[in-house]
Protein backbone atom coordinates (compact mmCIF):
# COMPACT_ATOMS: atom_id res chain seq x y z
CA UNK A 1 0.00 0.00 0.00
CA UNK A 2 2.60 2.40 1.02
CA UNK A 3 4.44 1.98 -2.40
CA UNK A 4 1.27 2.53 -4.00
CA UNK A 5 0.83 5.67 -2.50
CA UNK A 6 4.65 6.62 -2.90
CA UNK A 7 4.32 6.21 -7.21
CA UNK A 8 0.93 7.78 -7.22
CA UNK A 9 2.86 11.19 -5.02
CA UNK A 10 5.33 11.16 -7.69
CA UNK A 11 3.35 10.80 -10.77
CA UNK A 12 0.72 13.90 -9.10
CA UNK A 13 3.90 16.05 -8.34
CA UNK A 14 5.42 15.12 -11.77
CA UNK A 15 2.43 16.83 -13.57
CA UNK A 16 2.55 19.47 -11.63
CA UNK A 17 6.27 20.40 -12.28
CA UNK A 18 4.96 19.67 -16.22
CA UNK A 19 2.47 22.20 -16.41
CA UNK A 20 1.17 25.46 -15.30
CA UNK A 21 -0.20 25.43 -11.46
CA UNK A 22 -3.74 27.61 -11.71
CA UNK A 23 -5.12 29.13 -8.90
CA UNK A 24 -8.07 31.29 -9.83
CA UNK A 25 -12.01 31.48 -8.58
CA UNK A 26 -13.00 31.88 -11.83
CA UNK A 27 -13.95 28.05 -13.35
CA UNK A 28 -13.38 29.50 -16.95
CA UNK A 29 -9.72 30.26 -16.91
CA UNK A 30 -8.35 26.87 -17.37
CA UNK A 31 -5.67 27.48 -19.55
CA UNK A 32 -3.35 29.98 -17.58
CA UNK A 33 0.07 31.59 -18.59
CA UNK A 34 2.42 29.21 -20.33
CA UNK A 35 5.45 31.25 -19.41
CA UNK A 36 4.64 31.14 -15.46
CA UNK A 37 4.81 28.12 -13.49
CA UNK A 38 2.02 29.67 -11.01
CA UNK A 39 -0.65 32.00 -12.53
CA UNK A 40 -3.02 33.47 -10.13
CA UNK A 41 -6.64 35.06 -11.08
CA UNK A 42 -9.08 36.47 -9.39
CA UNK A 43 -12.14 39.00 -10.45
CA UNK A 44 -11.97 40.66 -6.83
CA UNK A 45 -9.29 39.64 -4.70
CA UNK A 46 -5.20 39.99 -4.22
CA UNK A 47 -2.38 37.97 -3.83
CA UNK A 48 -1.36 38.09 -0.54
CA UNK A 49 2.73 38.05 0.13
CA UNK A 50 3.83 35.64 3.39
CA UNK A 51 3.83 38.14 6.53
CA UNK A 52 6.55 38.55 8.40
CA UNK A 53 7.99 40.73 11.34
CA UNK A 54 11.01 42.06 9.54
CA UNK A 55 13.80 40.63 7.01
CA UNK A 56 15.79 39.57 10.28
CA UNK A 57 13.25 36.99 10.39
CA UNK A 58 13.95 34.78 7.63
CA UNK A 59 16.65 32.55 6.96
CA UNK A 60 19.07 31.87 4.42
CA UNK A 61 16.92 34.04 2.17
CA UNK A 62 17.02 32.87 -1.69
CA UNK A 63 17.82 35.38 -4.66
CA UNK A 64 14.06 36.61 -5.78
CA UNK A 65 12.17 35.62 -2.75
CA UNK A 66 9.89 38.27 -1.60
CA UNK A 67 7.82 39.21 1.87
CA UNK A 68 6.13 42.07 3.03
CA UNK A 69 7.59 43.56 6.37
CA UNK A 70 4.96 44.29 9.02
CA UNK A 71 6.76 46.41 11.54
CA UNK A 72 7.97 48.45 8.74
CA UNK A 73 4.85 48.18 6.19
CA UNK A 74 7.51 47.65 3.67
CA UNK A 75 7.61 44.82 0.42
CA UNK A 76 10.79 43.53 0.57
CA UNK A 77 12.60 41.68 -2.29
CA UNK A 78 15.92 39.41 -1.82
CA UNK A 79 18.61 39.98 -4.35
CA UNK A 80 22.11 40.69 -4.87
CA UNK A 81 23.08 38.95 -1.17
CA UNK A 82 20.88 41.70 0.55
CA UNK A 83 17.20 43.02 1.02
CA UNK A 84 15.98 46.06 -1.20
CA UNK A 85 12.95 47.32 -1.55
CA UNK A 86 12.02 50.05 -3.80
CA UNK A 87 8.46 51.34 -2.89
CA UNK A 88 7.68 52.65 0.87
CA UNK A 89 4.55 54.10 2.58
CA UNK A 90 6.59 56.70 4.33
CA UNK A 91 7.23 55.06 7.48
CA UNK A 92 10.24 53.96 6.07
CA UNK A 93 13.71 55.80 6.31
CA UNK A 94 15.03 55.19 2.45
CA UNK A 95 13.23 54.84 -0.86
CA UNK A 96 10.43 56.13 -2.72
CA UNK A 97 7.00 56.95 -1.49
CA UNK A 98 3.87 57.80 -3.56
CA UNK A 99 1.54 60.34 -2.88
CA UNK A 100 -1.93 59.75 -3.06
CA UNK A 101 -1.70 62.06 -5.87
CA UNK A 102 0.84 60.45 -7.99
CA UNK A 103 3.81 62.00 -7.11
CA UNK A 104 6.84 61.00 -6.17
CA UNK A 105 8.94 61.36 -2.80
CA UNK A 106 12.58 60.33 -2.03
CA UNK A 107 13.72 59.53 1.42
CA UNK A 108 16.75 59.14 2.98
CA UNK A 109 19.72 57.76 0.99
CA UNK A 110 17.09 57.50 -1.89
CA UNK A 111 17.56 61.36 -2.59
CA UNK A 112 20.05 62.68 -5.19
CA UNK A 113 22.11 65.92 -5.47
CA UNK A 114 22.65 68.42 -8.40
CA UNK A 115 24.16 71.82 -8.97
CA UNK A 116 21.96 75.30 -9.11
CA UNK A 117 24.36 76.76 -11.54
CA UNK A 118 25.07 80.44 -12.12
CA UNK A 119 26.90 81.31 -15.36
CA UNK A 120 29.71 83.91 -15.76
CA UNK A 121 27.27 85.73 -18.60
CA UNK A 122 24.51 85.99 -15.66
CA UNK A 123 26.20 87.90 -13.63
CA UNK A 124 26.23 92.14 -13.00
CA UNK A 125 29.07 94.37 -12.10
CA UNK A 126 28.71 94.86 -8.34
CA UNK A 127 29.28 97.61 -6.41
CA UNK A 128 32.96 97.61 -5.86
CA UNK A 129 35.52 98.11 -8.43
CA UNK A 130 33.90 95.92 -11.38
CA UNK A 131 36.37 92.77 -12.77
CA UNK A 132 38.00 92.93 -15.94
CA UNK A 133 36.64 91.49 -18.93
CA UNK A 134 39.33 90.06 -20.43
CA UNK A 135 40.86 87.10 -22.84
CA UNK A 136 40.97 83.77 -20.79
CA UNK A 137 42.23 81.51 -24.06
CA UNK A 138 42.30 81.62 -27.88
CA UNK A 139 39.92 85.37 -27.13
CA UNK A 140 37.31 83.42 -25.22
CA UNK A 141 36.98 86.43 -22.67
CA UNK A 142 36.07 85.75 -18.58
CA UNK A 143 35.84 87.89 -15.95
CA UNK A 144 38.75 88.26 -14.50
CA UNK A 145 39.20 89.26 -10.83
CA UNK A 146 42.45 91.28 -10.29
CA UNK A 147 45.17 91.35 -7.73
CA UNK A 148 45.52 93.72 -5.41
CA UNK A 149 41.68 95.15 -6.40
CA UNK A 150 38.43 94.88 -4.35
CA UNK A 151 36.46 93.78 -7.78
CA UNK A 152 32.50 92.39 -7.02
CA UNK A 153 29.59 90.78 -9.30
CA UNK A 154 25.83 90.10 -8.00
CA UNK A 155 23.50 87.32 -9.26
CA UNK A 156 19.91 86.37 -7.85
CA UNK A 157 19.32 82.32 -7.36
CA UNK A 158 15.79 80.72 -7.29
CA UNK A 159 15.72 77.51 -5.29
CA UNK A 160 13.99 75.22 -7.27
CA UNK A 161 10.57 72.78 -7.54
CA UNK A 162 12.84 69.40 -6.41
CA UNK A 163 15.05 70.67 -3.95
CA UNK A 164 14.36 69.19 -0.36
CA UNK A 165 13.19 72.48 1.43
CA UNK A 166 14.88 73.62 4.55
CA UNK A 167 18.01 71.09 3.75
CA UNK A 168 21.15 72.59 3.78
CA UNK A 169 22.91 74.00 0.62
CA UNK A 170 26.45 74.55 -0.28
CA UNK A 171 27.85 77.55 -2.55
CA UNK A 172 30.80 77.11 -4.06
CA UNK A 173 33.00 79.57 -6.98
CA UNK A 174 34.37 77.77 -10.00
CA UNK A 175 37.86 79.73 -11.39
CA UNK A 176 40.87 79.13 -12.41
CA UNK A 177 44.43 81.22 -11.68
CA UNK A 178 45.26 83.37 -14.90
CA UNK A 179 48.83 83.07 -14.55
CA UNK A 180 51.52 80.41 -12.73
CA UNK A 181 51.99 81.62 -9.72
CA UNK A 182 51.14 80.52 -5.15
CA UNK A 183 49.41 81.96 -2.83
CA UNK A 184 45.94 82.42 -1.74
CA UNK A 185 42.86 84.16 -2.77
CA UNK A 186 40.47 85.38 -0.65
CA UNK A 187 36.77 85.20 -1.92
CA UNK A 188 33.81 86.74 0.17
CA UNK A 189 30.21 85.34 -0.85
CA UNK A 190 27.17 87.90 0.70
CA UNK A 191 23.43 87.05 0.13
CA UNK A 192 20.31 87.34 1.90
CA UNK A 193 17.04 84.80 1.49
CA UNK A 194 13.70 85.11 2.01
CA UNK A 195 10.43 83.02 0.85
CA UNK A 196 8.01 83.79 -1.54
CA UNK A 197 5.50 86.61 0.67
CA UNK A 198 8.40 87.49 3.58
CA UNK A 199 11.13 90.45 3.55
CA UNK A 200 14.51 90.63 2.91
CA UNK A 201 17.07 90.59 6.05
CA UNK A 202 20.42 92.24 5.87
CA UNK A 203 22.90 90.63 4.03
CA UNK A 204 25.33 87.57 5.48
CA UNK A 205 28.48 87.85 4.86
CA UNK A 206 31.13 84.24 4.32
CA UNK A 207 34.52 84.77 3.88
CA UNK A 208 36.63 81.28 2.89
CA UNK A 209 40.19 81.25 0.74
CA UNK A 210 41.76 79.09 -1.21
CA UNK A 211 45.42 78.09 -1.29
CA UNK A 212 46.48 77.50 -5.04
CA UNK A 213 49.28 75.43 -3.44
CA UNK A 214 46.69 73.00 -1.28
CA UNK A 215 44.62 72.43 -4.62
CA UNK A 216 47.42 70.70 -6.04
CA UNK A 217 49.93 72.96 -7.37
CA UNK A 218 50.24 76.69 -9.18
CA UNK A 219 49.39 75.96 -12.67
CA UNK A 220 47.85 78.55 -14.98
CA UNK A 221 44.04 77.97 -15.60
CA UNK A 222 43.77 75.10 -13.88
CA UNK A 223 39.95 74.88 -12.77
CA UNK A 224 39.57 75.20 -8.89
CA UNK A 225 36.98 75.40 -6.11
CA UNK A 226 36.31 76.84 -3.63
CA UNK A 227 33.25 76.08 -0.56
CA UNK A 228 31.63 78.70 1.38
CA UNK A 229 32.47 78.58 4.42
CA UNK A 230 34.04 75.15 3.79
CA UNK A 231 34.12 72.43 2.49
CA UNK A 232 31.14 69.98 3.43
CA UNK A 233 30.02 72.89 5.56
CA UNK A 234 27.06 74.62 4.11
CA UNK A 235 24.38 77.44 4.41
CA UNK A 236 21.71 76.30 6.99
CA UNK A 237 18.32 76.84 5.21
CA UNK A 238 15.85 75.46 7.78
CA UNK A 239 12.15 77.15 7.01
CA UNK A 240 13.17 77.97 3.69
CA UNK A 241 11.06 77.25 0.82
CA UNK A 242 10.65 76.14 -3.21
CA UNK A 243 10.56 79.20 -5.21
CA UNK A 244 12.61 81.60 -2.19
CA UNK A 245 14.93 84.01 -3.48
CA UNK A 246 18.59 84.80 -3.20
CA UNK A 247 20.24 88.26 -4.08
CA UNK A 248 24.18 87.44 -3.79
CA UNK A 249 27.35 89.42 -4.16
CA UNK A 250 30.42 87.84 -4.83
CA UNK A 251 33.89 89.31 -3.98
CA UNK A 252 37.67 88.78 -4.35
CA UNK A 253 39.27 90.64 -1.49
CA UNK A 254 42.68 91.57 -3.38
CA UNK A 255 43.50 93.88 -0.81
CA UNK A 256 43.47 91.31 2.10
CA UNK A 257 46.18 90.44 4.40
CA UNK A 258 45.54 86.74 3.32
CA UNK A 259 45.08 87.12 -0.43
CA UNK A 260 48.42 86.34 -1.97
CA UNK A 261 48.09 85.54 -5.33
CA UNK A 262 49.64 88.11 -7.30
CA UNK A 263 47.49 87.31 -10.59
CA UNK A 264 44.25 87.77 -12.16
CA UNK A 265 41.53 84.98 -11.04
CA UNK A 266 39.52 84.11 -13.67
CA UNK A 267 36.05 83.27 -12.81
CA UNK A 268 34.27 80.00 -14.42
CA UNK A 269 31.11 80.05 -12.33
CA UNK A 270 28.88 80.05 -9.24
CA UNK A 271 26.62 77.23 -8.21
CA UNK A 272 25.29 75.72 -5.00
CA UNK A 273 24.93 71.75 -4.19
CA UNK A 274 21.55 71.14 -3.55
CA UNK A 275 19.50 67.87 -2.50
CA UNK A 276 16.35 66.76 -4.22
CA UNK A 277 13.91 64.65 -2.89
CA UNK A 278 11.52 64.80 -5.88
CA UNK A 279 10.77 65.24 -9.47
CA UNK A 280 9.05 68.77 -8.60
CA UNK A 281 6.27 70.09 -6.63
CA UNK A 282 2.70 68.72 -6.48
CA UNK A 283 1.18 72.35 -6.76
CA UNK A 284 2.85 75.58 -8.14
CA UNK A 285 3.96 76.91 -5.39
CA UNK A 286 3.78 74.22 -2.82
CA UNK A 287 5.88 71.02 -2.34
Amino acid sequence: MKTLLTIVAFFFVTLIFAQTVIVSDDPSYTAGATSAVLDVKSTNKGFLLPRVADTTAVSSPTAGLMIYDTTNKKVWLYYNNQWNTFLNNGSGSNGITINADGTFILNGSATTWDDLRVSPDAVKAGANVTPLWADFANNIQLWHFENAKIQSVTFLVQMPHNWKEGTTIYPHVHWAPQVTGTGNVEWQFEYTWANLGTIFGSPITIVSSTSLAFLGGPEAKKVLITPFPSTGVGIDATGKTLSSMMVCRLTRNGTATNDTYAGDAAFLGFDFHFEINSFGSSQEYIK
